[in-house]
């Protein structure tokens, strides 16, 4: 073993034993893979576990699966042939790797969720139990609980509905009726079922990875237009209660007159961190902004009460990204763990990942990512990003080992790259060496 790599050996074995190494919050963006569909724009983009969801917007219009990182489908398919498809995603515990499920859109039938087996095959279809047509969903806190948007009819599109979601045998999607849900004026004068929000349009509603009981939805402009040049607020509803909280508002936006561009498209929690999507940007070309939250409802504030931005990805930085500037972003999601993420626009959704072996997401491979891959060394199930799997099989293994090693950032003036079987060695040693010191 060359001197310089015993180095690297010994001091991520300092790491290991003397403290945890934590993760960045906030990703540097690298392109991650490219997902497209013929023809058409991927509308409302999904992750759910190791994999990306899209579907294409249009009568009839394919929707796909990709794993995480590939450009190439697992499967695509034609949604029904005579409705609309506005969002196609997963299911959350035991039917993660069982079902599908889509919404419906803005052609008759239009009413319709739909479940696909995990392959994209044997739609089940029955009617959404409030509204006339979903246009986006989210799991809630509760097992198999989601709250969705409506698109339909358009005088509701301010409204949140919350339903229970049974996936077999037998599909069927029940409107939850009860405490703040229950539609008795004077509080809310909507149907049973649904609430009405002070969002003039929701695009898309979101849920959280920490606070998960919580709805999460933005302005979306007063029609298919959008209000040019204005300040669009985001919010969140509280789920068991009810009670809306305004979170703050995205600043004024570039004023464009292109359709769908002056809009909050997606707001999102993801580990303690919200963000905030529109689809062409503010005036500093900032098109996704991510906050710091104390709690669900609040955003961390500076001195003079001005909302923090942890960080922004630009305009300009997601065309350089993409290859190429776009007419405006349809959608974004974000991994829990808040390691990777999809944006879509017309004709294809982008996954931006963090630079390949970097655990900590602090845009460099180094001792400090081998450290975190070692503490997680032979993880067999439910390894993240962070904990150093960085091919999205959930086990931290050998085959992680050879991407960090590929993509090691040496010091300045020193070339060597440790070979994945001397990273492979460290990991046992150094484990080894950390679980003696954890049973003294």
């Amino acid at each position: 073993m060359k001197c310089s790599t015993m180095i690297i050996v010994l001091s991520v074995m300092s790491l290991l034993l003397s403290s945890e190494v934590r993760a960045t919050p906030i990703i540097t963006p690298h392109l991650g893979a490219t997902l497209t569909l013929n023809p058409g724009s991927i509308y409302n983009p999904r992750i759910y576990g190791g994999y990306n969801y899209g579907t294409n917007l249009g009568v009839g219009q394919p929707f796909g699966q990709w794993k995480a990182g590939s450009s190439t489908p697992v499967f695509t398919a034609n949604g029904p042939a005579a409705t609309e498809q506005r969002m196609v995603g997963g299911f959350l515990g035991a039917s993660s790797t069982t079902y599908l499920m889509a919404t419906g859109g803005a052609n008759a039938p239009m009413n319709l969720l739909t479940r696909y087996d995990f392959d994209g095959t044997d739609p089940v279809s029955i009617a959404c139990p409030v509204g006339d047509a979903v246009s986006t969903y989210a799991w809630t806190g509760t097992p198999n609980r989601m709250v969705y948007n409506l698109y339909k009819p358009s005088t509701s599109r301010s409204d949140l509905v919350l339903a229970d979601v049974t996936m077999s045998p037998s599909f069927a999607v029940t409107a939850v009726t009860t405490g703040p849900w229950a539609g008795d004026p004077p509080v809310y004068t909507q149907p049973a079922g649904s609430i009405r929000t002070s969002a003039d349009y929701i695009r898309a509603v979101g849920t959280g990875s920490t606070y998960t009981n919580n709805a999460y939805y933005g302005s979306g402009g007063a029609g298919d237009a959008g209000a040019a040049g204005t300040d669009l607020n985001f919010w969140t509803l509280d789920i068991d209660s009810g009670v809306e909280t305004l979170l703050g508002d995205f600043g004024p936006l570039v004023n464009s007159t292109l359709a769908y561009t002056n809009c909050i498209w997606t707001v999102v929690e993801r580990d303690g961190y919200l963000y905030v999507q529109t689809a062409k940007g503010d005036n500093n070309g900032d098109v996704v902004k991510v906050f710091h939250m104390t709690d669900a409802t609040t955003l961390e504030r500076d001195g003079e009460g001005n909302l923090v931005v942890v960080a922004a990805y630009t305009w300009a930085q997601l065309t350089a990204l993409t290859g190429g500037e776009k007419l405006y972003y349809l959608g974004f999601d974000v991994s829990p763990d808040g390691s990777r993420m999809l944006i879509s626009t017309v004709g294809a959704a982008y996954e931006l990942i963090p630079l390949m072996g970097d655990a900590n997401m602090d845009d460099v491979v180094d001792d400090k990512d081998a450290s975190i891959l070692g503490a997680n060394w032979q993880m067999a199930t439910g390894a993240t990003w962070k904990d150093g799997d960085f091919n999205y099989d959930g086990a931290v293994n050998d085959k992680d080992a050879a991407i960090l090693a590929a993509h090691w950032t040496p010091p300045a003036g020193n070339g060597e790259v440790p070979e994945p079987s001397t990273l492979a060695m460290l990991f046992g040693a150094a484990v080894m060496a950390w679980l003696v010191r954890r049973s003294r």
